[in-house]
C-alpha cells in the first residue's frame, strides 16, 4: 500500500527563513531602516570608534596627524611663509598671484620637458619653447590687465546681487557713493604725496570691500538679517570674486593668448631661428 507523508517541513522552511533569529540562530534582521540610514548609522559608529569604518578611520585618523606634525607644521612655522602672509593677508592680488605662480611651474615644465625632448630637432625644440614662453608671459600680463579692468562691473554685479538678497535696492547706489568717494580721496592723497617727502605723505584710505561695507549697512538701516544669513552671504561674495578671478585667468592663460599667440610666436621662433643660422654661417665663412 503506497503512504503518502504530507509533511509542512517546506512550508515551515519558508516561514523561518522570515522570523528573526534568536541567540542560537543567526542575527535579527531588521527591515525598518533604508541602506542610507544603515551606512549612516555605520558612519556614527566608525566617529565614535567602533564599526564596519573602524579600521579605515583610524588609518585617516593617523595619515592627517602625521602630515599635521611632519608637514604643516614646518610650513607655518617657517619664518619666510609667515612673513609673506603678514604681507599679502590683506591684498586683493594674492589669489591672482597664486594662480600665476601655479601657471608659471607649470609652464616652466612644458618648456623643460620641451627642450629635453630627444626626439625632437634642436630648432623645433627652441621654436616650441619660445612659444611656450611668450604664452606665459602674455597670459599673466594680460590676465591680470583683465582681472582690474573688470573690477567696478563685477562689483556692480555684486553689489546687485546683495540688494536683492537683503530686499533693499537701495544698496547698490549706496556701496558705488562710498567707494567712488574713497576712490576720490586716494587718488587726490596721491597727487598731494608726489610733493611731500616720503616720511611724511598721508596714507591711502581704505575702501570698503562690499562685504565689509554690507555688515555697516545692515547695522545703520536695521534691516531683519541674522548672523547666520550675513555670515553665509559674505562668504558668497567672496566667492563671488574669486569666480570672476578664476574664470578670467583661465580664459586668458588656456584659451585667448594660446589662439591668438601661437601664430605669432612660431613666426617669431623661425626669425630666431633663421637669425642664429645667418650668423653661425657668416663665422664659418670667415673661419674658411
Amino acid at each position: 500500500m503506497n503512504i503518502t507523508v504530507n509533511s509542512n517541513r517546506h512550508n515551515n522552511y519558508q516561514n523561518n527563513s522570515f522570523m528573526p533569529q534568536n541567540k542560537f540562530g543567526r542575527q535579527n534582521v531588521s527591515f525598518t531602516s533604508s541602506p542610507a540610514a544603515a551606512i549612516e548609522n555605520e558612519m556614527k559608529k566608525a566617529a565614535s570608534g567602533s564599526g564596519i569604518f573602524k579600521p579605515f578611520t583610524k588609518a585617516y585618523n593617523s595619515m592627517t596627524d602625521w602630515i599635521a606634525k611632519n608637514v604643516i607644521s614646518h610650513i607655518a612655522n617657517n619664518t619666510l611663509i609667515n612673513k609673506f602672509a603678514d604681507n599679502f593677508k590683506n591684498n586683493d592680488k594674492l589669489f591672482n598671484h597664486m594662480l600665476a605662480i601655479g601657471s608659471l611651474i607649470t609652464s616652466g615644465l612644458y618648456v623643460k620637458k620641451t627642450l629635453d625632448n630627444k626626439d625632437m630637432d634642436k630648432d623645433r625644440k627652441n621654436t616650441l619653447a619660445i612659444n611656450q614662453t611668450l604664452t606665459f608671459i602674455l597670459s599673466t600680463v594680460g590676465a591680470y590687465s583683465l582681472d582690474s579692468s573688470l573690477n567696478k562691473w563685477w562689483n556692480k554685479v555684486t553689489s546687485k546681487y546683495v540688494g536683492l538678497q537683503i530686499n533693499d535696492k537701495g544698496f547698490l547706489n549706496a556701496y558705488e557713493d562710498v567707494a567712488s568717494k574713497a576712490a576720490a580721496k586716494n587718488k587726490a592723497i596721491k597727487q598731494a604725496n608726489k610733493s611731500l617727502a616720503k616720511d611724511a605723505q598721508k596714507p591711502l584710505e581704505h575702501v570698503p570691500r562690499i562685504g565689509e561695507y554690507l555688515e555697516k549697512y545692515v547695522k545703520e538701516k536695521k534691516l531683519s538679517i541674522s548672523d547666520d544669513q550675513l555670515s553665509t552671504l559674505s562668504n558668497r561674495i567672496k566667492g563671488m570674486d574669486l569666480l570672476k578671478k578664476m574664470i578670467v585667468f583661465g580664459a586668458v592663460y588656456r584659451f585667448l593668448v594660446p589662439v591668438l599667440v601661437t601664430p605669432f610666436a612660431n613666426k617669431f621662433g623661425e626669425y630666431m631661428i633663421q637669425k642664429r643660422k645667418a650668423k653661425e654661417a657668416a663665422m664659418k665663412a670667415q673661419q674658411a
